[in-house]
């Protein structure tokens, strides 16, 4: 990334800085980018999978001591690239020898929630539509009108 995205859920800056707290996001911290300006940690590397998820793959995921060596290669060209900043964003709980090898190189380690609960307190669509802010159900309900005119069937089973 060469600067902030306006995708504040994904972007680094906004996450490690704190910036994102107001979205749940690390809002015990820590925010090691917090003293930081943006220009500081661009051009960044961010590492991160569809569905903001984070986990090495292949027959070395779960191998501690190569995860070091990744991420001490990892610096290294970096480095070379100009970049001043790397990020592992949304780690999932099956990366867990990146994240020990993270803390072992002394890398920060900011802890996401790996899951979240929805409590259902509406028995209908309605209902549910009454939870959310006046501008997202105008939202949904233009949403519905257009799938509707495009001739899709919405139904609930």
């Amino acid at each position: 990334m060469t600067a902030p995205s306006p995708n504040t859920r994904i972007d680094p800056y906004s996450i490690f800085s704190g910036a994102s707290s107001y979205q749940g996001l690390a809002t015990e911290g820590p925010h090691p980018w917090r003293d930081l300006a943006p220009e500081d940690v661009y051009p960044c590397l961010l590492v991160l999978m569809p569905h903001y998820e984070a986990l090495p793959v292949g027959r070395l995921a779960k191998d501690e001591t190569a995860c070091a060596v990744l991420l001490e290669r990892l610096r290294r060209w970096a480095g070379e690239q100009g970049l001043r900043g790397i990020a592992f964003e949304y780690l999932a709980p099956e990366a867990a020898p990146l994240t020990n090898a993270l803390r072992t190189a002394g890398w920060p380690v900011v802890e996401f929630a790996a899951r979240c609960d929805l409590h259902v307190t509406w028995s209908d669509f309605d209902g549910y539509l009454g939870t959310l802010s006046s501008r997202r159900r105008v939202r949904v309900r233009r949403e519905l009108r257009a799938l509707a005119e495009s001739g899709v069937r919405v139904a609930t089973r």
